[in-house]
This record gives structure tokens, sequence and C-alpha cells, in this order.
């Protein structure tokens, strides 16, 4: 979907996405909050997929479609 209800909570974060890496997460406190590597299958988070409950359930769902990549 386009847009999900994850664990948020940190105080550091990206400001820039490195070389050859795409964002493809965002929010209102976050520019950055999910990257991809264009080149390989490499991926980075700054939220919490696996705290997940009925209030933020779609953490475990990123964690399920992460390992069926492997």
């Amino acid at each position: 979907p386009k847009t999900i209800t994850v664990w948020h909570s940190h105080c550091d974060e990206v400001k820039e996405l490195p070389k050859g890496f795409r964002r493809t997460a965002t929010n209102a406190t976050c520019s950055i909050q999910a990257m991809e590597y264009a080149a390989r299958p490499l991926f980075g988070v700054q939220f919490h997929p696996e705290l997940f409950d009925q209030e933020h359930p779609d953490g475990r769902k990123i964690l399920e479609n992460f390992l069926r990549l492997g």
C-alpha cells in the first residue's frame, strides 16, 4: 500500500542518500525512512519493522517480504 504504519522511534537519521541508493519511503519526521541500492538487493530502514503489534501492524509484512527475497 501507499501508506503503512510502523514503529518509529529514533533521534538519528540519514540526511542524504548514499551514492547508488534511492529513497523508497518517507514521512513528515524523516525524509529518508527507507532506501534501496539499485545494483543489488541491499535495503535500509530507519524504523523498526521487528516491533509490530495491532497499532503498528505493517512491520511484520515488511519482514515477511524481505525474507522471501532471500
